[in-house]
């Protein structure tokens, strides 16, 4: 199963919130999300800048997906972090979760 995750800019990708966990073919319908969008591997500390830049204190979130090795293995796919194209709010909406509390 590959895990969605909300994910601040400057922290560490699982600092967030997990929004769902869906197989990864769900999250490519749904989420938009493709190979060519991976942003690091599973042990990545960070995805997106340092805390402290001037961008982190905006509070701006990114939906990404957690490809375990298995999965991604089977599918053809890099174990990793990947970003989805899609809003926190379209990202609630597609997956049929409930929007975490800010």
């Amino acid at each position: 199963m590959a895990k969605v995750w909300l994910c601040k800019y400057g922290a560490a990708p699982t600092s967030g919130t997990m929004l769902a966990d869906k197989p990864l073919a769900e999250c490519v319908k749904q989420l938009r999300v493709v190979k060519t969008a991976y942003l690091g591997s599973v042990t990545a500390k960070k995805l997106f800048g340092q805390t402290d830049d001037a961008i982190a204190s905006k509070g701006l979130q990114h939906v990404v997906v957690l490809v375990s090795e298995a999965e991604g293995g089977a599918a053809g796919w890099k174990a990793g972090f990947y970003l989805a194209p899609v809003t926190l709010k379209d990202a609630v909406a597609r997956l049929g979760v409930k929007m975490p509390p800010a």
